[in-house]
């Protein structure tokens, strides 16, 4: 199983790092199931490659970033799944919020956590929307928490 894992990790990161353009929707589901590999090159490998396809063509990541934060463990915040999170947030911080105001607010302020750490709950980035008039409005969810988004990109 762990060399089948290899494998297509190394089939899908190669292809992301050619070209990312070129990463079909199979080849992304099968990275999604990946963040969750025994073995840890595996994990990693899924992971950046969800970042360089994050990078390349940002609609083909935010579709999978509700199923990389069921993956995302509070206890572990170095798991692959939180680092795929953080790449694609370092291409589109404003979907990745918007996505996570989608899911039920532990679930949100787990993945925030995992990404963020100590930082995301003493900060809140104001970004503009087209919903949200001209001056923006706080990233998170106005009905949870002191929680929001914090990071580079």
């Amino acid at each position: 199983m762990i060399d089948d894992d290899r494998r297509d990790a190394n089939r899908i990161l190669s292809a992301a790092l050619d070209d990312p353009k070129t990463v079909s929707k199979t080849e992304l589901d099968r990275a999604v199931g990946l963040l969750d590999s025994d073995a840890k090159r595996v994990r990693l490998g899924a992971a950046w490659g969800f970042g360089l396809v994050a990078e390349a063509v940002p609609e083909k990541a935010i579709p999978y970033i509700s199923r990389i934060a069921a993956e995302v463990d509070s206890s572990d915040p170095h798991a692959a799944a939180a680092r795929a999170l953080a790449y694609i947030a370092q291409s589109n911080p404003e979907a990745v919020e918007r996505e996570l105001r989608t899911l039920e607010e532990p679930a949100a302020r787990r993945c925030r956590k995992a990404m963020w750490g100590q930082f995301a709950d003493r900060a809140v980035v104001e970004t503009p929307d087209d919903r949200d008039g001209p001056t923006g409005a706080s990233m998170g969810r106005a009905d949870g928490d002191r929680w929001g988004w914090v990071g580079g990109g």
